[in-house]
């Protein structure tokens, strides 16, 4: 079964993070602690052993741009995943306002965040936007000699706004540590295993539980995809000769299903009859309706059926629809 987000897993978890979700966030956190160990490197010299450690100060300056694209790449990633659940709504403006209660774990009196509450989209924001600083002002720094004298303000303005975003993403980072492994305990596991239990997801981010619930109680009405069975008999009957004969059997039922759905769902359409979403597929059926449609159907797959079936068939439609009636309710 393949990952989604808010998927509900067994033993009372939820899917926070699918795989590839937390792949890119590793990257970006990998990527971003070398670039703030090598960057502080470059901006003391009374740090300058972190980029010894590193390997020398020449391989730091080196690797540093560089790894700076990962980064920068992961972060755009994140962009693709997140930022439409990032946008500030009524909610989050009522978080604002009760930011007191928040601080004092007072989650009671919290109103009910979704998926991301206020602090942690704008902690997003603000990592996105620093990081097109830095990826800007890190090129002019990488390539000073394509700038030319006229332009020297930008190397100037690269000097000092680069070091003030990287700082400005070292306050964002030791925040975002602080709350992934103290104020919300199971957020940094979620990042690992990719899943936060039920109790997490209706303490910490109510609203986000609330839709859990209501997606996972929503009724799941299935349509069969008859023309995709259909084609599907045809390739196999042509790729394996010696089951053509069943195959093309197969491939009429589909035919005859797909001529039933149609017909019964139009009647259900014109007398806004729809089956009931709860109970079983029996509690559901309505025979008076599928009657009439049910005994052509039968009727249609007589040709070139088996003939023990072909026969079976023919004596059961003999009967009357008393009959057909009782045979349905009793198996």
């Amino acid at each position: 079964m393949s990952e989604h987000a808010d998927q509900i897993l067994p033993h009372g978890r939820v899917l926070r993070y699918p795989f590839w979700e937390r792949l890119n966030h590793w990257i970006a956190a990998f990527s971003y602690i070398y670039l703030l160990l090598t960057g502080l490197a470059f901006w003391s010299p009374w740090l300058f052993s972190i980029a010894v450690l590193l390997g020398g100060g020449q391989i730091s300056r080196t690797l540093h741009p560089w790894v700076g694209l990962f980064f920068f790449y992961a972060v755009a990633r994140m962009y693709g995943y997140w930022a439409p659940q990032m946008k500030n709504t009524e909610v989050d403006k009522q978080w604002w306002r009760s930011i007191s209660h928040y601080v004092q774990n007072e989650d009671d009196k919290m109103p009910p965040a979704g998926r991301y509450n206020a602090g942690q989209k704008v902690l997003f924001w603000s990592f996105f936007y620093a990081a097109i600083v830095l990826l800007l002002t890190g090129i002019v720094l990488w390539f000073p000699e394509w700038i030319s004298w006229n332009l020297r303000w930008l190397r100037y303005l690269s000097v000092f706004l680069h070091p003030v975003a990287a700082l400005f993403t070292i306050a964002n980072f030791l925040i975002h540590i602080y709350m992934s492994v103290f104020a919300e305990r199971g957020a940094f596991g979620s990042v690992i295993r990719g899943d936060v239990t039920l109790h997490f997801a209706k303490r910490y981010h109510p609203g986000w539980y609330e839709e859990i619930v209501r997606r996972a109680n929503a009724p799941r009405k299935m349509t069969p995809n008859y023309d995709a069975r259909i084609r599907r008999a045809e390739v196999l009957s042509t790729t394996y000769p010696f089951a053509a004969e069943i195959l093309a059997f197969y491939r009429r039922i589909c035919v005859i299903q797909q001529k039933l759905s149609k017909e019964i769902h139009s009647v259900l359409d014109r007398q806004s009859r729809l089956p009931a979403a709860i109970g079983t597929l029996r509690e559901q059926m309505d025979l008076e309706l599928v009657l009439p449609f049910a005994k052509q159907a039968l009727s249609d797959v007589v040709p070139g059926s088996p003939e023990p079936l072909a026969l079976y068939i023919k004596e059961f439609l003999r009967g009357s629809a008393e009959r057909w009636q009782c045979h349905c309710n009793d198996t």
